[in-house]
């Protein structure tokens, strides 16, 4: 019998109990000849479950089913002579006590100990052929279950689902959980797993959980991950802080966080998403950030001296997602910046130098940095601030005997002097000194 089938048969059909009255009026079946007709179907559907069917083609056939649907409602409906609705719901609930113990948990034992991928096999296996069952039985039942059930007892379906989280989730959860964790963490170290597998038993976590699936699947099975991810990175970023520069350490985070999102967080509840990469990131950026952007020969300084804007842009995408995070880094900045033009001040007061060469060579550097302000760092607010501070000291400063500003301002009349220079080069140089000119204190001396 298909599924649908059985929906049609044991639906709310009032011409099939205006019948079964009739025929209850007309012949009464007794307890001993009814329970044993109702057993047989049980076990008959117990066997057709457990054998090698495809599950759209179980062979419990649609007149075995109704034979025993209408004997249950014929016994319903005696109540006025024999009240038979509660041992009919404690036959119902021992066969489901009775086929764990039966069916379920040896076909289980046989994988503990084993792969944990069998575990999980098996695990989905029994609960599919369980939910099976209970389809079956609650429509066989349902007419129980509609008219004695819901308000003193609690309906068939939920009996069935307290047995097997009970009996069986009890017993083996934590096996199966940890047999999960063990194909998350071969998957991680690059081995190819039965991701649907993985799903599939993530989903029974959450459908357990009988009205607080959330609540089961967070304290069960969210909580655990997180510890053993957790467990995992910080093992992987005390190898890489070791051996790899700041530039492949960042290359090994993005592609670790990207295996988290794209492979991982799928098996998940979207809920988790947020907090896997949270811990992920804790691990492996937040512990190590300072020793990160210190690290020798590629701290972040080499990174903006050597122009490397693929790492500075990665720093940014990992380092930027917590507001404090880029708080480091802006520091760096003002100080790298500051060095850089201090140096070039230098440069400007030894003998021979020409200071003229001064202000194009400061455009360079404020032009170099400004872009990696506005490219790599997305104008972050604490990195804008960061460069900006340093400006502001730096064209306040004094070159040999004169100011930034007077510097500036002679550099812009030696280039509107200079003959046949095009318009468009006038009005480039002109913007860039404008720049410069906003961190200048004194403008009425540049004016």
């Amino acid at each position: 019998m298909k599924h649908g089938e059985a929906l049609l048969l044991a639906g709310k059909n009032e011409q099939v109990v205006l019948k079964l009255r009739a025929r209850a009026r007309a012949q009464k079946i007794e307890w001993e000849e009814g329970q044993a007709l109702i057993s047989r179907g049980v076990g008959n559907l117990r066997k057709r479950v457990e054998g090698d069917f495809m599950k759209d083609e179980l062979c419990f056939s649609s007149e075995e089913f109704m034979k025993v649907y209408m004997t249950i409602c014929e016994l319903c409906l005696q109540k006025h002579v024999h009240d038979h609705h509660q041992r009919l719901y404690e036959t119902c609930r021992k066969s489901f006590e009775l086929y764990i113990p039966l069916v379920v948990l040896p076909s289980l034992s046989k994988q503990q100990g084993g792969d944990g991928e069998f575990i999980c096999r098996e695990f989905e296996k029994v609960w599919e052929n369980y939910k099976i069952v209970v389809h079956y039985m609650s429509h066989m039942f349902s007419h129980l279950d509609r008219c004695f059930l819901g308000v003193v007892l609690p309906s068939l379906r939920e009996v069935a689902l307290l047995f097997f989280r009970d009996l069986v989730y009890d017993h083996v959860g934590m096996v199966v959980r940890n047999g999960v964790l063990g194909l998350i963490k071969r998957e991680r170290e690059g081995e190819r797993i039965e991701r649907a597998l993985v799903k599939q038993v993530v989903n029974i976590f959450l459908e357990i959980g009988n009205g607080n699936g959330m609540d089961s699947y967070k304290n069960h099975f969210e909580k655990p991950m997180f510890e053993d991810t957790a467990t995992y990175y910080a093992r992987k970023a005390a190898l890489w802080i070791v051996q790899e520069s700041l530039p492949q350490y960042m290359l090994k985070v993005e592609e670790c966080l990207k295996h988290e999102k794209h492979k991982v967080a799928p098996y998940l509840h979207s809920s988790s998403e947020h907090n896997l990469v949270e811990t992920v990131e804790n691990e492996l950026l937040s512990r190590y950030e300072a020793q990160l952007l210190e690290k020798q020969h590629s701290c972040c300084p080499v990174l903006l001296r050597d122009d490397k804007k693929d790492d500075l842009s990665r720093m940014y995408r990992l380092f930027g997602k917590r507001p404090q995070a880029l708080e480091p880094v802006a520091g760096i900045l003002k100080e790298h910046v500051t060095t850089e033009a201090i140096a070039l001040i230098k440069w400007a007061e030894d003998a021979g130098n020409d200071k003229h060469e001064f202000v194009p060579k400061l455009i360079e550097i404020h032009g170099k940095y400004m872009g990696y302000v506005e490219h790599e760092f997305q104008n972050h607010q604490a990195i804008l601030v960061a460069f900006r501070e340093a400006f502001f000291v730096i064209v306040d400063k004094r070159v040999g005997g004169s100011t930034c500003a007077e510097l500036l301002a002679e550099f812009c009349d030696s280039v509107l002097r200079k003959p046949k220079l095009m318009d468009d080069h006038i009005e480039s140089i002109s913007q860039k000194i404008g720049e410069l000119v906003r961190y200048v204190t004194d403008k009425d001396l540049f004016a």
